[in-house]
């Protein structure tokens, strides 16, 4: 079992082979975990994600390029 950044989303689903564009950190992580959102509760399976690309905003923000790779279940470990 590996560990990843959980990256939650807002009413957004992502399928493994989806190219996306998040504007969000994720320090130097190779790999996240995009998990959907809805109201208050996230969903038990999200999609694994590399990064394929980082950009720096105007203003210091930043966003990821990304592409699902396969289904991944959150949980504790």
């Amino acid at each position: 079992m590996s560990r990843m950044l959980l990256v939650p989303l807002e009413d957004v689903v992502v399928f493994p082979n989806m190219n996306v564009t998040l504007t969000v950190d994720v320090g130097s992580e190779e790999r996240v975990l995009l998990v959907p959102r809805h109201e208050s509760s996230y969903a038990s399976v999200g999609t694994v994600a590399e990064v394929t690309d980082r950009v720096r905003l105007p203003g210091g923000g930043r966003a990821v390029a990304l592409t699902g790779l396969h289904r991944g279940i959150a949980g504790s470990a």
